[in-house]
């Protein structure tokens, strides 16, 4: 990636559907190697606006840590809700569920 010979706009310009998020990653990683003349990216809005919260998040510990938190604890509900979701479906999944309802965890 952080070759000169290869330019990396151009070697991302040809995946439409992930253009967006590789754009961001490429702007986020310029930022992280300070700056690199060979990684290019276009300058969009989506772009700025991931390079502005990173730059926040970097420099303010509190923010960092209610973000992590935030984002801790929807994944929590998202992948638990998911569980029971899942349970009234399939039959297995609700045998499952009930018994670790019951039992409780065990190694």
């Amino acid at each position: 990636m952080l070759s000169k010979k290869t330019n990396s706009l151009k070697a991302i310009e040809n995946y439409n559907l992930l253009f967006n998020s590789l754009n961001n990653f490429i702007a986020l990683s310029n930022y992280t190697f300070g700056e690199a003349v060979s990684l290019k990216y276009k300058k969009t809005k989506g772009a700025n606006n991931i390079l502005r919260l990173n730059k926040r998040l970097l420099n303010n510990d509190s923010l960092r840590k209610k973000h992590f938190k935030k984002w801790s604890n929807y994944l929590l509900v998202k992948i638990r809700l998911g569980i029971i979701f899942k349970s009234f479906i399939h039959k297995e999944t609700r045998t499952w569920l009930i018994k670790r309802i019951i039992n409780g965890r065990q190694n």
